[in-house]
């Protein structure tokens, strides 16, 4: 079936795993686009084992807390934190919606990205200090589900959302199969938040609520400064909500 290609395809495109293809063909980039929360379960699976090893050799918990934050940057690279800080770039230069268009295509790093990737790097590392600490295996499986649901309700707001262009990976994306690939984040994002009330309803409840409100914000302030989304925005949705829903461990 044409519609697994999007396996391999989306591991190709949206991690580091060495997939082979044998041959691209058209309509594999928006296959892909539909298996996008797959990518996030290599990086749960590797945090949740790492986790194992380092609880197994009682190693400290800094040094936990560490590689596991490097988890995603070795599996997926910097595509998610490349579009993370291309729009802090663009949303500090307080120049008009033509300019901070341009600077989300600019390659080059600024002082308004740094200062954003260090904010989170703090924010990320202290409350994953807080989860490392104290938790067991049931909250490192509930852990590693939030990489799937970022994904998943990154590609709702994916298709939802009116684009900035008519142009670009997410717009060739979602341009041809919008209705099949709402179908297919709703489903992945249904299954995933099942999966982690059993194994927390409380806490669930909380991510769910999280994800819903910075969804609110994340519209306001894409519509307001660029038009609409891009493919970069869609990486700060990423990184921005898998950092906010690690609040969740108050619940």
């Amino acid at each position: 079936m044409n519609v697994l290609r999007g396996i391999p395809t989306a591991l190709s495109i949206y991690t580091r795993i060495p997939v082979r293809m044998k041959l691209w063909k058209e309509g594999d980039l928006g296959r892909g686009f539909l298996f996008f929360p797959l990518a996030g379960i290599p990086v749960g699976a590797a945090s949740l084992g790492l986790w194992c090893l380092c609880e197994y050799f009682d190693l400290p918990c800094l040094f936990t807390v560490g590689t596991l934050f490097l988890v995603p940057f070795l599996l997926v690279g910097g595509l998610h934190y490349d579009g993370f800080m291309d729009t802090e770039d663009a949303l500090g230069s307080m120049a008009d919606r033509d300019r901070k268009l341009e600077i989300l295509k600019d390659s080059h790093i600024g002082a308004f990205a740094m200062i954003a990737m260090i904010r989170h790097t703090v924010f990320y590392l202290s409350f994953l200090y807080l989860w490392v600490r104290t938790t067991e295996i049931r909250e490192m499986l509930f852990y590693s589900l939030l990489f799937v649901l970022s994904r998943a309700v990154c590609g709702i707001s994916s298709v939802v959302l009116r684009k900035a262009r008519k142009e670009g990976m997410l717009y060739e994306e979602t341009e041809r199969n919008g209705r099949g690939l709402l179908v297919s984040f709703l489903i992945w994002t249904a299954v995933t938040l099942i999966l982690m009330g059993i194994l927390n309803p409380g806490r669930t409840l909380a991510v769910a609520g999280i994800h819903a409100l910075f969804l609110l914000y994340y519209r306001w302030i894409i519509y307001r400064n660029f038009g609409g989304a891009t493919g970069d925005t869609a990486g700060y949705y990423v990184v921005m909500s898998e950092g906010l829903s690690l609040v969740s461990f108050f619940v």
